[in-house]
């Protein structure tokens, strides 16, 4: 699962945390777990996205043509 997806699911588990039927005192477990694999989550987000993506430059139409010297002969003559 992508890192968003399990963000998106944490994010569902906290939502329905107090829905579930759990006692109460579990809630001193379970929120702050959900809560510091979400900050995890997010921090690596971030880092993955602050990381500067390496780019292969594909060399552009001007540099692949060679530029016409003076002592070439003219391909109109």
């Amino acid at each position: 699962m992508s890192k968003e997806g399990t963000l998106i699911t944490v994010g569902v588990l906290v939502l329905l945390t107090p829905f579930i039927g759990l006692p109460h005192s579990w809630f001193a477990w379970i929120l702050p777990v959900l809560g510091i694999i979400t900050l995890v989550i997010g921090q690596l987000m971030r880092k993955h996205r602050a990381t500067p993506q390496t780019v292969r430059a594909e060399p552009s139409v001007l540099e692949s043509v060679s530029a016409p010297t003076l002592d070439a002969p003219s391909p109109i003559a």
